[in-house]
This record gives structure tokens, sequence and C-alpha cells, in this order.
């Protein structure tokens, strides 16, 4: 066998087995990419809403009637799979899945949630599906929420803040996952 075949029979397997190995590193940080752009759009759609006036007198009044129309505004604007608002203690004041309303969530995810100062984005999965799991805690002074107080002081303060809520919800990955197949 001469030199050039001996040569190409060696390195055509290395290039090749390079060349998949580069292909699935590249579609797993695609993927990350796009997931991480679904949790940062889902965390700004929910800042927006805890600015709501609307979800704002739900939280102190316990009223499903006012806590509704923000969560279907969620769903409207981010496709989720569903959207709640729980107190403090994990119990739902307010689902899109009006079955889930009034029930104590005290799975792991939500009680990591109910304890985050600071909004929470984790994938999880809701039915089998790949989800991102958006917690956003609504606190009592609307200035919590403040851009420039942030820009000013350099973080965010809830000390001596009464915590109302939280809002969460799920954004599916499936296509993420799918952009990160192509």
């Amino acid at each position: 066998m001469r030199l050039r075949t001996k040569l190409l029979l060696f390195f055509l397997p290395l290039v090749l087995l390079s060349v998949a190995s580069m292909t699935q590193l590249a579609r797993q940080v695609v993927q990350g990419i796009v997931e991480e752009q679904v949790a940062k759009r889902g965390i700004s759609v929910a800042a927006g809403i805890a600015q709501d006036p609307d979800i704002v007198v739900g939280l102190w009044n316990r009223d499903e009637e006012w806590l509704i129309p923000p969560l279907q505004t969620v769903l409207r604007q981010t496709q989720a799979l569903y959207a709640a608002v729980l107190d403090p203690q994990g119990q739902v004041l307010a689902h899109t899945d009006v079955s889930e309303t009034g029930k104590v969530y005290s799975d792991s995810i939500t009680t990591v949630a109910l304890r985050a100062e600071r909004a929470l984005a984790q994938r999880s999965f809701v039915e089998g599906q790949p989800v991102v799991d958006i917690a956003f805690p609504m606190w009592d002074d609307q200035r919590a929420y403040a851009a420039e107080e942030f820009l000013l002081l350099g973080e965010d303060n809830f000390a001596g803040m009464r915590r109302l809520g939280t809002l969460r919800f799920a954004l599916p990955l499936t296509d993420a996952i799918e952009t990160g197949r192509a």
C-alpha cells in the first residue's frame, strides 16, 4: 500500500470524527444561546407585568378577577404553557388552568422560587415537554422594578419590602431545541 493511501486511511476517520464533534458542539452552543434568549424574554415580560396595577391590586386583595387579565397577557405575549400567581406560601391565587386555583405548590422549583429575591429562570419539564420555568417575585413597593433606582444604587434593595407573591409561567423550549438541531 502506498504512503498516501495509508495516510488517507489514517487521517480521514480522524477528520470525520472531528467534524462530527464540532457539529455537535456547535448545536449545543446554539441551543444554549436560544434557551438563554427565551429566558431573558420571559423575565422581561414578567417585569412588565409586575408593573401592571391590576396584578398589584389583585395581590393586595387576593382577588382572582384582577389577576386573570395580566396572566392572559403573559400567555398572549409569550405562548406560555401556563401562567400563575402564587402567594408567599405557595398557594395559587390565580392560574390560567382554573382547576389549579387554591392548590398549594410545594415542589422544589416552587420552594426555590418563593425564596428568591430576583427573577429565576430554570429549565424543567411540564408534561414531558422541556420548558424554561420563569418565577418573578412581586413586592409591595413598585419602586423595586424601577430601572432608575437600579442604575443609581447599582443593586435592587428589597430590605423592608413585603413580598406579595410570585408570578410564574412556563415557556416551551421545543423551538429552541429544533433550532439547535437544524
